[in-house]
């Protein structure tokens, strides 16, 4: 678990195991080695062990100075239950951006004070939290198994319950073992065996009549990674009472434009239109331009305030940035990073339906290249503070057409594979490019109906000579 702040030198620095003067842009010794100055004068956290963390949270209670935290149970400081939820306290307040766990959803606040009365809550988030210090230390311990292997064991009991896998503390169980898994296996892999776990007890969720606020926060971020998997793979679908309940509930604004008004592409509502958009345009075609259209534009607005964002952190070169400003930056990516992949995916759909629609092309080159500028903008934020880089980066590479760009991206994803985490991104390309395939050949199929339907339309009405 994250504990006492460790040194401030830049990475290199701290490998080599030498002092580092912290300098802005670049610290003396790696401006004389000429190589790259990542995280000068950034705070990082050692890892200690949970009886210290549990220690150090007790004792922040009696701490004269205000602090603001995610609320709490009020247990005895002895009990199990407290450590679990110091630890995970703990967890939500590194100040690191590479490893902000705030990405997960909005909702993890609630969670500490639900602690104590669900055993498979309980186990998830322990799991959760150990595999958080193999994350950070990039050490596998049997200890971080064994929590992961008991958190499934408890995941499979609350299952075969008819009222526990029905609650919402179940739903958030599978949400946090998927996310652990990913961590202890060095993977970003939502499989469809976790999508389906998922997307069933969403179905029970979205039917209850009077959800608190915590299930409803559950259910509009679980149902993001479910229709994301569901715009690659048409197998995955979300639930019709989900959706139902995504349309009358309706979504909170995740990023304002420079109006005060939401990003429409990131909005839940909207995510719910993609799967339709993509696995059946001819349905839902002029949806589908609109879309794009606007799509086009709100990356415009994204970018924007990204630069600006970093522009300001710049600013304060001599300086560390406050996390405020770090976290708006990395959102901003992120923001950026989706909107990107969605307007690929929907560049290539809609050039398939229209191939002689202008300005297509063009539009894939400039998504691809802004991919690839993203992606190298975003290093320093990995692994978490930049989690959908690499999605948008095999995106780009699946349908690039320009073969220098193609062969940098594929580049830059090794460069994120090797920080730890890897992604099976050629499985996921191979998944877009096989539907562009079957796309392609499907609406060829419906020219050619529609042509022979316009020839015999037109011979019968054909005055003979």
């Amino acid at each position: 678990m994250p504990g006492v702040p460790s040194g401030r030198g830049c990475e290199a620095c701290r490998k080599q195991k030498k002092k580092c003067d912290q300098a802005q842009p670049s610290c003396a010794r790696c401006a004389r080695l000429n190589i790259p100055c990542v995280g000068g004068g950034v705070r990082r956290f050692k890892f200690m062990d949970q009886g210290v963390v549990v220690k150090m949270a007790v004792n922040r209670k009696t701490d004269p100075q205000p602090q603001t935290r995610a609320p709490t149970p009020r247990f005895l400081p002895s009990s199990e239950t407290n450590a679990i939820a110091n630890a995970f306290v703990c967890m939500m307040e590194v100040t690191d951006v590479r490893y902000d766990i705030s990405c997960y959803g909005g909702f993890l606040k609630q969670v500490p004070s639900r602690l104590g009365t669900s055993p498979v809550l309980d186990a998830s988030v322990t799991a959760l939290t150990h595999a958080s210090a193999a994350l950070y230390t990039r050490q596998d311990h049997v200890e971080v198994f064994q929590k992961y292997g008991h958190g499934l064991s408890v995941l499979r009991t609350a299952l075969s319950n008819a009222h526990e896998s029905h609650s919402a503390d179940t739903l958030c169980a599978i949400y946090f073992l998927m996310i652990a898994e990913g961590w202890i296996m060095r993977k970003y892999d939502i499989c469809a065996g976790h999508v389906s776990g998922m997307a069933y007890v969403l179905n029970i969720l979205a039917a209850k009549k009077d959800p608190d606020p915590f299930e409803q926060d559950l259910l509009r971020t679980l149902c993001l990674p479910v229709l994301l998997v569901s715009i690659l793979d048409p197998t995955v679908k979300l639930p019709t009472s989900v959706m139902r309940q995504i349309t009358v509930a309706g979504p909170r604004r995740p990023i304002l434009n420079n109006e005060n008004a939401p990003i429409r592409s990131l909005q839940v509502t909207t995510f719910a239109k993609y799967p339709d958009l993509v696995h059946h345009p001819e349905l839902h075609f002029s949806d589908l331009v609109a879309t794009y259209q606007q799509m086009h534009l709100e990356y415009a607005i994204l970018r924007r305030r990204l630069d600006t964002t970093t522009v300001d952190i710049a600013a304060e070169a001599n300086r560390v940035p406050n996390l405020k400003t770090m976290r708006l930056q990395a959102l901003f990516q992120v923001g950026c990073s989706l909107v990107l992949t969605l307007a690929i995916i929907l560049n290539r759909v809609y050039h398939t339906c229209d191939p002689l629609e202008p300005g297509l092309d063009d539009d894939l080159n400039h998504f691809c290249r802004e991919s690839f500028t993203l992606a190298e903008a975003a290093l320093p934020h990995r692994p978490l503070g930049s989690s959908p880089i690499p999605l948008n980066l095999t995106i780009a590479w699946a349908v690039v057409r320009d073969a220098h760009l193609r062969e940098q991206i594929e580049g830059m994803i090794e460069v994120y594979e090797a920080s730890y985490i890897k992604t099976p991104w050629k499985a996921s390309a191979f998944l877009l490019q096989q539907h562009l395939t079957q796309l392609r050949l499907r609406m060829a199929s419906l020219r050619q109906s529609e042509d022979i339907f316009r020839t015999v339309t037109n011979s019968s009405f054909a005055t003979p000579s």
